[in-house]
């Protein structure tokens, strides 16, 4: 009987090293919370992370000092995911950073570089800039419904809103 148990070990522990090697997934709430109400945290089908955030988001709007402001006219604000990595443009510079999931919906975006030219047009862009940076550094979560990515604070406000690029035929 002891003999069956030992020369079953290598089976279990391989057994346990295969299902311990699962990618990570994430999710996406069902409904997207307005600005005034508190998201409840509705979980979807989970989805591999590039099935949907793998793709370039335009900012819409920002909270600035507690509103939901538009981004400025001619300007392009854009986040961009991959597989441990995101990028984009801040309006002026590019920029990149780290993120991690850490549950089904927490996000934290960490490690933000950004190139360093100043943009005097138009006037400003590097204050929306600098409030864009400063907001993603802030992310907490974020939640994807209809072709919209809404990043959030710890407090569950919506800093960040981006529009999906829309496929042009």
């Amino acid at each position: 009987m002891s003999n069956f148990i030992f020369n079953h070990i290598p089976i279990w522990l391989l057994i346990c090293m295969i299902l311990g090697c699962r990618q990570p997934t994430e999710t996406v709430l069902t409904s997207l919370p307005s600005a005034t109400e508190q998201p409840d945290v509705v979980i979807a089908q989970p989805v591999y992370l590039t099935d949907k955030l793998d793709q370039e988001w335009f900012l819409l709007s920002f909270n600035d000092q507690g509103r939901q402001k538009k981004t400025m006219p001619n300007t392009q604000t854009t986040i961009q995911f991959s597989t441990d990595r995101l990028s984009g443009s801040a309006g002026c510079n590019r920029y990149f950073a780290g993120y991690q999931l850490k549950n089904r919906y927490d996000l934290s975006i960490e490690r933000i570089g950004t190139t360093k030219m100043a943009c005097p047009d138009p006037i400003g862009i590097m204050q929306q800039e600098h409030t864009y940076l400063k907001l993603l550094s802030q992310t907490k979560a974020y939640y994807i419904r209809e072709g919209q990515l809404t990043l959030y604070n710890e407090d569950k406000v919506p800093l960040l809103i981006f529009q999906q690029q829309k496929n042009e035929e």
